[in-house]
């Protein structure tokens, strides 16, 4: 591709460099060596919270299937989730022993809101075990709600906030960040669990080693999910970079923005634009043309994807979970692409992606 789809941008080598004479001058490579502790602790100031309130742990997948297994007391059973979403939020509902229950999204936030959730089962099944809200590409819902609607239901929450990096909030309910080489802060493979509960991250800790207890004790059997310090020392070069890369996003978020949002009936994605930055930048089309699109741009060398696909019930493998009726995923399947996006990105490139973009619109006329 000419212009392809994403360009990852991890720390360089003199950046790191400092941090890696630091492990080998401790030769404490995983188990809560001292650089996780100090990349742990920069993660909660960000987020305004104590170093006791983050976990960091090998990738966001393995954060949510953690999550699950430590608040979830029903090893079996249904977990409400958007279809929207990343498949790995399916993955990890399966992993952790549950069967994805999809529901749809709403038109305005692309987002499951806990008002129209069920709570006591569909008249054959018993009420949900659990339930996954999904930041919309880096975009919050609203934690304080899921907070209450865990309180007055008894069913346990969890936050996939993968893309939140720019505007996690964090809560009762514990959100899982990702630190993938496509997030805007990254470990190259790597998560963050952040909650308002430190007990709670003091069992996701545990589980993340086995379950192993200070004392050597298994109380709960956990698997190993454990953050390296090398994943440590990336992170660490990475916040150390992020004021400048924050920058360069931005910049290049302005860009689209203004050659793109609502001209000849093209909408970014919710929040696209404004304060919290996202790592991908997806438009909407005003009819079901997505598809097309993609092919279209690829016969003129531009990468493009559908970040999320057709819905997570579109996969063979999840095509037989229950499900409420989808009419707002299925249009956001069949109208939303992602365009190239990164930060390095240049400017004539960003115009002739949406030139190509324009042509495209055109032809369909």
């Amino acid at each position: 591709m000419l212009i392809p789809l994403m360009r990852p941008l991890l720390p360089s080598a003199p950046d790191l460099l400092p941090y890696l004479s630091r492990i080998d001058a401790a030769r404490h490579y995983s188990n809560g060596g001292p650089l996780l502790c100090e990349f742990e602790a920069r993660l909660a100031a960000k987020f305004g919270v104590g170093p006791e309130h983050v976990a960091c742990v090998a990738n966001a997948t393995l954060g949510l299937v953690l999550c699950l297994l430590a608040t979830v007391h029903r090893k079996q059973g249904r977990c409400v989730m958007p279809s929207w979403t990343f498949e790995a939020t399916a993955a990890a509902v399966r992993t952790a022993g549950l069967e994805p229950w999809f529901h749809d999204v709403a038109e305005s936030t692309w987002a499951i809101s806990p008002d129209n959730l069920p709570i006591s089962g569909d008249g054959n099944t018993t009420p949900p075990a659990a339930a996954i809200a999904v930041y919309p590409f880096g975009v919050a819902v609203d934690a304080a709600k899921w907070d209450a609607f865990s309180a007055s239901n008894g069913i346990p929450v969890v936050i996939d906030a993968a893309a939140g990096f720019d505007c996690l909030v964090p809560a009762r309910s514990p959100s899982v960040l990702s630190l993938h080489a496509t997030k805007l802060v990254s470990t190259g493979e790597g998560g963050a669990v952040v909650s308002t509960d430190a007990g709670l991250i003091e069992r996701i800790r545990h589980l993340a080693n086995f379950g192993f207890r200070p004392s050597r004790r298994i109380l709960l059997s956990g698997i190993n999910a454990k953050m390296s310090e090398y994943a440590a020392a990336v992170g660490l070069a990475a916040l150390d970079g992020w004021p400048a890369r924050r920058r360069a996003i931005a910049e290049r978020t302005r860009s689209y923005w203004e050659l793109i949002d609502g001209r000849n009936g093209v909408t970014l994605a919710p929040g696209f634009g404004e304060a919290a930055l996202q790592p991908t930048c997806n438009v909407r089309l005003a009819s079901l043309d997505a598809d097309a699109l993609i092919e279209w741009f690829a016969e003129n060398g531009i990468g493009t994807r559908k970040w999320w696909g057709n819905g997570c019930h579109r996969q063979p493998a999840f095509s037989h979970s229950p499900r409420a009726a989808l009419p707002v995923t299925e249009a956001l399947a069949g109208s939303v692409v992602g365009l190239p996006f990164y930060s390095d990105i240049e400017r004539p490139q960003i115009d002739r992606v949406v030139a190509i973009l324009s042509r495209f619109l055109e032809r369909a006329e």
